[in-house]
């Protein structure tokens, strides 16, 4: 039950840094945005931004089975690297953290058994985003 609790309240900080992220990016404070996505990448998820786009997808993902993330941890870190693309003005990383989403995404539908209606939304949107597509056209990428 303690564990549990633990979790819950783990979970419910990680949201509420969220919600302070697109808050400073709602204020245009992208500086202190960027500042609080990489703070909690490395201390919720012991990685940084600059980790992530050198390591390849079969590294990413060992790193986060063998930590044993729970699911919801592992959603929200998609929101965080979601996040920090939107804050990054490099193409190549952006196309690099959508591509890592995608893989979270796929790691909770496949080893967790977790589907959600916002990541099935957002899977095309990345996937037109990473080809490089116009996210308004009708072209499929399913």
């Amino acid at each position: 039950m303690l564990k549990k609790d633990s979790l819950t309240a783990q979970m419910q900080q990680l949201s509420h840094q969220l919600a302070k992220v697109k808050r400073l990016i709602s204020e245009e404070d992208t500086l202190a945005a960027r500042a609080a996505v990489d703070n909690t990448l490395s201390t919720y998820f012991n990685v940084t931004v600059a980790e992530l786009l050198i390591d390849p997808t079969a590294l990413f993902l060992a790193r986060f089975n063998e930590s044993q993330k729970q699911p919801e941890a592992l959603s929200l870190l998609a929101d965080f690297l979601e996040e920090a693309a939107y804050l990054s003005e490099v193409p190549t990383e952006k196309k690099a953290l959508y591509t890592h989403i995608l893989h979270l995404y796929e790691a909770l539908e496949q080893q967790h058994h977790v589907v959600s209606f916002a990541h099935l939304s957002k899977r095309k949107w990345l996937l037109q985003e990473i080809a490089g597509t116009d996210p308004e056209s009708d072209q499929d990428f399913s």
